[in-house]
């Protein structure tokens, strides 16, 4: 009796599995491993499916009491900023003009200028340049993470927190609950007793895998920092396990800083429904730079692949070179067919991941795509000179992107992230200049490389591959 009641219920779960898999309407790949999950490990394989696998982004987009919400407080004072400060794009390619029509409908974000954009490819000196700046702020410090760790450098900025805390300043903290979760809460637990407003973001169990993965920091509503860097000693020396780390983080002053103080605001507004959209936050007198700029942003709220569109659209238009740093790299077919058409057309495709994994899996299911991109002319490079997380993509002379998107499908389909456009040539040969200085402390993936792996060394990248398609 009890043997057949259990039969029914696997049969009941397996069936109602399916059928909601199925109603997501995903890729065919997709679906074929989740089905794979659910036949191998039944009732294990549904309850893995509703924290990772289901499809959250139609019951976002289907609140419209919510939907609502967010127009008023956001689209209407933003129009307003953008209205004030928006630039031209008469000096921009004709691709160039289309990505930022592309990211415009997307985001809602239209073209800003930086005064000046301050370079950093490692931590010591981008943390230095953003305690100096932390310590000088008047009004308000703005900070969201997807990793707050305890140690040596978070508690110089617990310690310059303070005291800007005492001096009056506002400090407002977000920091995702999944990537902070085994690091001590004993300092951001102070500086909350002290005045500071502190946030995790994204705790609802149903919905953890919609990580919030961007890295944002906005002084004074006036300068404003994105990038690869979480708030993390190692992001200085390398930690534990690295000798160093290689990172890709900038510095903006300018009305630019207006999208990324939206980004935090969108947020903040999400996690604890206050609205921060008015001038305070928002001073009217931002410098106007010559540096053309638009933000590009994902988050399971919108209705399209934003960034991943833009990046398709890049692709598929680049004329001579298209460089990409990611310490990640897993392609939907989409966007791996693009690299390769890209290649066969004559075009210049290097990409460049890490040699030195912090995570296995996907660094092994990178491996998997090599051989097929290799053949179409695809060129992969693997830094070895210790961690490399930099994330950037950039296009002939058009455009180079920065921020905190990593060249996968997690990044473009599930997490929360922001990648800043920049128009503008000396920033752009600047990047080139700064992967061709990367490239000599890489190895050249060749088809050599690929034949000398053996069987289950290329099993083990494939099967991580079917792996990486259980979102």
């Amino acid at each position: 009796m009890i043997s057949g009641l259990l039969t029914l219920l696997f049969y009941i779960v397996f069936v109602i599995s399916v059928i909601r898999l199925i109603a997501d309407n995903r890729e065919p790949a997709k679906t074929i491993a989740w089905l794979l999950v659910f036949i191998v490990i039944p009732l294990l394989g549904f309850l893995i499916y509703l924290v990772l696998g289901r499809d959250w982004r139609s019951d976002r987009l289907n609140n419209k009491a919510k939907n609502k919400i967010d127009r008023i407080n956001r689209i209407n004072f933003m129009s307003e900023i953008y209205s004030d400060n928006h630039i031209s794009d008469e000096v921009l390619s004709d691709w160039s003009k289309s990505a930022v029509s592309l990211t415009k409908l997307n985001n809602n974000t239209q073209l800003l200028s930086a005064e000046s954009i301050n370079y950093f490819d490692n931590g010591k000196d981008k943390f230095k340049a953003l305690i100096f700046d932390m310590s000088k702020a008047k009004q308000s410090i703005h900070l969201e993470y997807f990793i707050w760790e305890k140690d040596e450098l978070t508690k110089k900025i617990f310690d310059v927190l303070v005291s800007r805390l005492k001096s009056g300043v506002e400090v407002r903290i977000m920091y995702d609950f999944l990537g902070s979760f085994t690091f001590s809460k004993s300092e951001l637990r102070q500086l909350k007793s002290l005045g500071a407003e502190v946030h995790a973001q994204v705790r609802d169990f149903r919905k953890i895998n919609y990580r919030n993965h961007r890295k944002i920091a906005v002084i004074d509503g006036s300068i404003g920092y994105t990038g690869g860097m979480n708030i993390g000693q190692e992001y200085i020396d390398g930690g534990k396990r690295f000798q160093t780390w290689r990172d890709t983080h900038i510095r903006v002053t300018g009305s630019v800083v207006y999208s990324l103080q939206d980004i935090f605001c969108r947020d903040w507004q999400k996690r604890t429904n206050v609205n921060l959209y008015n001038n305070k936050y928002f001073p009217t007198d931002l410098p106007k730079g010559k540096i053309i700029t638009q933000l590009s942003y994902l988050g399971f709220e919108l209705k399209f692949e934003a960034t991943k569109q833009l990046y398709l659209s890049a692709i598929m238009n680049a004329r001579k070179k298209l460089y990409i740093q990611s310490p990640y790299f897993i392609p939907d077919s989409t966007l791996a067919d693009a690299l390769v058409t890209a290649a066969l057309s004559g075009v210049d495709v290097r990409i460049m991941i890490t040699g030195q994994p912090d995570k296995k899996l996907p660094w092994w299911a990178a491996h998997s795509f090599f051989e097929s991109l290799l053949k179409g002319g695809v060129k992969f490079y693997l830094y070895e000179a210790g961690f490399f997380h930099a994330k950037t993509l950039v296009i002939d002379d058009d455009m180079v992107s920065l921020g905190t998107t990593n060249f996968d499908i997690r990044s473009f389909s599930l997490q929360q992230e922001d990648t800043l456009l920049i128009f503008d040539s000396s920033v752009i040969n600047q990047h080139y200049q700064i992967f061709n200085s990367d490239q000599k402390k890489c190895r050249q993936v060749t088809m050599e490389t690929i034949k000398n792996e053996s069987s289950l060394i290329k099993f083990r990248n494939s099967l991580s591959r079917l792996f990486a398609n259980l979102y």
